[in-house]
């Protein structure tokens, strides 16, 4: 069995065992944390988070990376947790729209969101397109927006 999985887990980062994403996965860690505190400091501050825990850690990310530079260490699990991991938590947060109080509401307010919803992750979609990202990127750009 280990075999079979030990030659998996080195394809899944470039080549290298899983242990190669450790240092990336802590760096992201740590920014993770850092958003985290910043939002819990300004719910506490203001009564409410002004700039959600999301846009911090994709600000703190782009500061940490500009200061610092990219590390070879860190790259690929940088590159998963930025990749397969975000990919992963935007499906789950479109996954917790809770569908029975939608219906509630009123069909016609369901059908009112579902259909700007739609319209706007396909606007998102072309946008992203046109700006050149790759098909998968624009589409979790657009999810993520």
């Amino acid at each position: 069995m280990a075999s079979v999985v030990a030659p998996m887990a080195r394809t899944a980062v470039g080549g290298r065992g899983p242990g190669a994403l450790l240092p990336g996965l802590l760096a992201s860690l740590v920014v993770s944390a850092i958003a985290i505190v910043g939002g819990t400091i300004e719910e506490r501050a203001f009564g409410r988070a002004i700039i959600e825990p999301l846009v911090l850690a994709i600000v703190v990310g782009m500061a940490v990376r500009t200061i610092r530079g990219e590390t070879a260490r860190e790259e690929a699990g940088v590159r998963f947790v930025a990749k397969d991991l975000l990919e992963l938590a935007v499906c789950l947060l479109g996954a917790t729209m809770d569908v029975p109080r939608l219906f509630a509401s009123g069909p016609a307010l369901a059908l009112g969101i579902v259909t700007i919803v739609c319209v706007a992750l396909g606007i998102g979609y072309v946008i992203g397109r046109a700006a050149g990202l790759p098909s998968r990127l624009a589409i979790l750009v657009a999810c993520g927006n």
